[in-house]
């Protein structure tokens, strides 16, 4: 919990040197979960195009969900996202060289399309199908190669909803602890819609993994793995006794 508040104190600071920008560090949810792992974390910067396989899920107050998977604009475009029946989400594209896209100060766009979105309720993003995890905390580096990060934020001036936002599901790399700056899953909660076509501007910085994120066997699954295997191997052993 104290590196959680001292990662938001550091971020908060990060964003006022934003050049131009009006986004503010947001109050933000941080729920553990279940810890996932992965093999490292490349050292090149993340855009959208680089997030293609994410799995967002849009769901609606009457208890409904639509599920859209992340797709890429295009090679060399940097940018991509999801498009559901009325509403979107979209992230990069923007900017010159080699940050061009990087979402660490490229915005993220969600729009609502349609009459229908007067029910949405929240949006549910799992960046793991996309080897792709959220990075929360500005300073210190502290899972390696994971450089500077950015917690979700937004202008609240010119948000048309009011706004909550929870990430969960620790990352870590494997054989190692989790060090509380990368998650699998995030989640952005609305209320108080007010009309088609508004949009939601938010940034929130994403690292690339260098292999797939699996969750950790829960201790209680690996005694049953280990229970089961040796049990295999009592059954190949009697009955090569008795062969």
């Amino acid at each position: 919990m104290k590196k959680i508040l001292l990662a938001g104190l550091a971020t908060g600071l990060g964003l006022i040197a934003f050049a131009g920008s009006a986004y503010a560090l947001s109050t933000v949810n941080y729920v553990n979960g279940t810890t996932s792992i992965t093999p490292g974390i490349t050292t090149n910067v993340t855009t959208g195009e680089d997030m293609a396989g994410m799995k967002v899920t849009a769901l609606f107050n009457d208890g409904s969900s639509e599920a859209e998977t992340w797709v890429s604009d295009g090679i060399g475009s940097k940018s991509g996202g999801v498009t559901g029946s009325s509403w979107s989400l979209i992230q990069g594209g923007t900017g010159t060289g080699p940050n061009k896209g990087d979402t660490m100060s490229n915005v993220w766009t969600f729009t609502a399309t349609g009459n229908a979105t007067s029910n949405i309720k929240s949006l549910f993003i799992d960046a793991g199908p996309g080897k792709t995890v959220f990075d929360v905390i500005s300073s210190p580096e502290d899972t390696p190669n994971s450089s500077a990060g950015r917690a979700i934020s937004w202008n609240p001036d010119y948000t048309p909803w009011n706004i909550s936002a929870t990430y969960s599901g620790l990352v870590a790399l494997s054989g190692q602890q989790p060090e509380g700056d990368l998650y699998r899953y995030l989640s952005i909660n609305f209320s108080n819609y007010t009309a088609p076509g508004d949009t939601f501007k938010f940034l929130a910085d994403t690292d690339t993994t260098t292999g797939n994120i699996n969750p950790v066997p829960e201790p209680a699954t690996m005694l049953l793995l280990g229970t089961g295997l040796a049990g295999i191997a009592g059954t190949m052993r009697r009955r090569k006794k008795n062969a």
